[in-house]
């Protein structure tokens, strides 16, 4: 099975200096809902498989996603 390796447009992960812990954003430069600047943002990396998306990928705190959602639903439990 072939997979497709591609960067999900808008989509990054960083890091709240408030402590907050990782957050996912779709612009740089910004501050969380907490008042804290977002720092350390890393692209998510997106790899389509079969695979169903599920609490391993919309908890992710890492910014590789290897599932069916191609990096939409990749740490959404971390806005």
């Amino acid at each position: 099975m072939a997979t497709a390796t591609r960067t999900a447009t808008g989509n990054f992960l960083g890091h709240c200096t408030g402590g907050c812990g990782t957050v996912k954003t779709a612009e740089k430069f910004v501050k969380h809902s907490c008042g804290a600047w977002i720092v350390g943002y890393k692209p998510i990396k997106a790899r389509m498989t079969e695979t169903e998306c599920g609490a391993r990928c919309t908890s992710s705190i890492g910014p590789v996603c290897d599932c069916k959602c191609g990096g939409e639903n990749h740490s959404k439990d971390h806005r």
